[in-house]
């Protein structure tokens, strides 16, 4: 198992929950050119696979490479707050704030 960590400078970084090493760092692409923050992280029963909510929409990566499998913009200029997937992977929860 690994503890996965979003943070305001764009990265999500996976860490070895046994000594604190961090094994990886995810960046995520800038939005025009601003550092997008990542607001909330969340990692499927399995471990195979993590969503993170960030202010340039919804993000989904495999774990075991690294490698983005899945993006979705932000809707109507609204940017997700939280995010969470449901057991079996197939379904998720995104939460935004409706800033109109």
């Amino acid at each position: 198992n690994e503890i996965v960590s979003g943070g305001f400078d764009g990265t999500i970084r996976i860490w070895n929950p046994m000594d604190g090493s961090e094994l990886r760092t995810l960046e995520l692409p800038l939005l025009d050119g601003i550092v997008a923050n990542v607001t909330s992280v969340d990692v499927s029963d399995d471990s195979k696979v993590m969503i993170a909510a960030a202010t340039n929409g919804i993000f989904f990566y495999d774990l075991e490479t690294g490698k983005e499998r899945r993006h979705i913009e932000m809707i109507n200029g609204n940017s997700p707050l939280l995010v969470r997937l449901l057991p079996g992977q197939q379904q998720w929860l995104a939460f935004y704030q409706n800033r109109k």
